[in-house]
């Protein structure tokens, strides 16, 4: 169908140089998708005749208006009824008189079969037929004009980075001296030997071969033993004096006893004193050489830290020296830097005027798009309303017609 000044209608509106047929074609269907079929009569059109039992191809099955046997209408019906259509006997099998239909693989169905003297076909709203002589122009008009504009909108929205040519400068760096570590001699203590220990007496082991760690330790056995096999065991000398005293009760050999056991502890305690003088002589001369060392050591932190303020010194004044070359060279890559930055200022304002501009552009077209959209809704709303309007009245007129008869 002829879509001429359809298509002229927009490139006048839109200013586009060539309009797009797509967009009329997605607009004369949003027209037939927003209208009821029982209004759109003048655009119906039949598809291709089944006359072998075939299913009629078609997909756009929300705009069939009638499916027809032989000029008889047909009933629709649900696939899983299809079955019983066809079904000798069954009480919803479909006849001549009152054929039926159904969606079947992208298709419709016919039963009865169609044949070569009972042709099938389907009548449906073709929306080609929206066409430059049908009152619903305008609204594919506006419909495709909204589409235009907003198209135009999406290509003048910009990437603000894709704008920019130059490269943003970068900023210089100031180099830093390095100023050499500081290093202390070592100050540790050396040749001051290992410091003395005291080791108390041991007193001898018993005829068992047990080491006894104090001349105190008592025998476990409690008994007094014979005198040829334990005269050594000094543990058994304390049982002996308490059963001397408590079991025999013989006090003179109990005292003589005792005197034994204060001539051992005499013993025990010079050779205890001995072995501390030994400690107190070596522990003298340990420390003598400990305050030595010590006293060398400080000589040597001393010595150490003086030179390590000499080297601080001598590393602050190198650095000092550096830092003077470095500040000039800094110095000018700065002014060059702010001459690159001042320049890449100018050229982002000059994009940014130019993003702004498109950017209101877009705004423009994305606002005229919506209004002809809406213009669009106005004209399919205001025929469904006046073509409502005057089926009505002339249903009525014939209700009345009717009566009279």
């Amino acid at each position: 169908m002829a879509t001429t000044n359809i298509e002229l209608d927009i490139e006048n509106i839109t200013g586009v140089a060539d309009a797009n047929d797509q967009f009329i074609v997605s607009a004369q269907k949003f027209v037939v998708a927003s209208i009821p079929k029982n209004l759109l009569k003048f655009a119906q059109t039949a598809s291709s005749a089944s006359t072998d039992g075939s299913a009629i191809s078609y997909t756009r099955n929300d705009s069939i208006i009638d499916v027809q046997r032989s000029g008889y209408s047909c009933k629709e019906i649900p696939f899983s009824e299809s079955i019983w259509s066809t079904t000798a006997g069954s009480l919803k099998k479909a006849t001549s008189s009152f054929p039926v239909y159904w969606h079947q693989n992208d298709g419709v169905k016919i039963a009865p079969a169609t044949d070569g003297s009972n042709a099938g076909y389907i009548f449906y709203v073709s929306s080609s037929k929206i066409d430059d002589d049908s009152d619903l122009r305008n609204a594919v008009i506006f419909h495709a004009v909204s589409s235009e504009f907003s198209k135009l909108a999406s290509s003048k929205i910009t990437d603000w980075s894709s704008k920019v040519n130059s490269v943003s400068p970068e900023s210089p760096n100031l180099s830093t001296p390095t100023i050499s570590a500081i290093t202390v001699a070592s100050t540790t203590l050396s040749n001051i030997g290992v410091p003395p220990t005291y080791t108390s007496p041991t007193v001898a082991s018993d005829s068992n071969g047990v080491e006894l760690s104090n001349i105190t330790q008592l025998d476990t056995e409690d008994t007094i033993d014979d005198f040829n096999g334990n005269a050594i065991e000094f543990d058994q000398w304390w049982s002996t004096v308490t059963h001397l005293i408590e079991g025999e009760e013989d006090l003179e050999l109990a005292s003589a006893t005792l005197q034994k056991i204060s001539t051992y502890i005499n013993a025990y305690s010079q050779s205890m004193q001995n072995r501390l003088n030994e400690f107190n002589d070596a522990n003298v001369e340990y420390q003598a050489k400990l305050q030595e060392a010590i006293q060398q050591a400080q000589i040597d932190a001393q010595k150490a830290q003086q030179q390590s303020q000499i080297d601080a010194t001598d590393a602050q004044q190198e650095a000092s020296l550096l830092l003077q070359k470095e500040n000039q060279e800094y110095a000018s890559k700065l002014q060059k830097f702010s001459a690159e930055v001042a320049a890449y200022q100018a050229d982002v304002n000059q994009e940014a005027q130019k993003v702004g501009s498109s950017t209101a552009t877009a705004s423009f077209y994305s606002a005229e798009g919506k209004k002809y959209y809406d213009w669009a809704q106005l004209e399919v709303s205001s025929y469904i309303k006046n073509n409502s309007k005057m089926i009505s009245m002339a249903m009525a007129s014939q209700s009345t017609a009717q009566q009279g008869r």
